[in-house]
């Protein structure tokens, strides 16, 4: 719920940016119109106070200044956060997918055949240990590996889970599917 605040709130900063940018353009506009006005001082016959009115706007003008300074470094931030955290997602599919791609590719006839899934979480821990890297829950290892495989079960015998290389994995592999 509170990513769905920070994005909505980012939205709305966005719009008042926006907003704001167009209004202190109009108050640096009016500034400019009435020094030039400045020149002529009667206005419809009456004085013009043209340096209370200017004073108005320098002060109209800063407030805005300083609120739109706050919520460009609001937008700023969050761009900032959410570019980081997007890397790191990015970073760390692109680890986790490569080491299991990297896994069926060293037993893929295992994998084509049929791979008990026991076995196949097993032998992945082994592997990966052997390459330095953390081992991951049987949880992720099936959540991961099913971007690959399809799971399936023995129609006979032990009726046991295996994990088979999916129609678009044998395409990803090179490996003829007949």
């Amino acid at each position: 719920m509170e990513i769905m605040s920070n994005i909505e709130e980012y939205h709305k900063a966005i719009v008042m940016e926006r907003y704001l940018l167009d209004i202190i353009g109009y108050l640096q506009s009016s500034h400019q119109k009435l020094e030039d006005l400045e020149e002529n001082e009667l206005l419809f016959g009456e004085e013009l106070d043209t340096a209370k009115i200017s004073w108005n706007i320098c002060d109209a003008e800063y407030d805005l200044t300083c609120k739109y300074r706050e919520i460009h470094r609001f937008i700023e931030e969050y761009e900032s956060n959410e570019k980081l955290r997007i890397d790191n997602v990015d970073v760390i599919d692109v680890t986790v997918n490569n080491s299991f791609e990297q896994y069926i590719r060293s037993r893929l006839s295992d994998f084509v055949d049929g791979f008990n899934c026991r076995e196949a979480y097993d032998a992945y821990n082994e592997w990966i240990q052997e390459k330095g890297q953390q081992v991951c829950s049987n949880k992720i290892f099936g959540s991961r590996i099913k971007n690959l495989c399809d799971r399936k079960r023995q129609s006979t015998g032990k009726r046991e889970w295996y994990y088979q290389l999916s129609f678009e994995a044998k395409k990803f592999f090179g490996i003829d599917s007949n």
